[in-house]
């Protein structure tokens, strides 16, 4: 999992989460996380298909 989702790992490792943790018990803080990363991850898709 760390080797796959470098980026991922690093966010959620500033933050104070592990994967362990995440797993573990789903928070407020860990879920709004989520949502933002979905929400960077769709943007740059968007942009990549216009530009195309």
């Amino acid at each position: 999992m760390t080797a796959s989702t470098p980026t991922k790992s690093w966010t959620l490792a500033s933050h104070g989460f592990t994967g362990e943790s995440l797993l573990a018990s789903t928070t407020t803080d860990q879920l709004w996380l989520w949502l933002l990363l979905i929400l960077t991850a769709t943007a740059s898709i968007e942009e990549q298909s216009q530009q195309s």
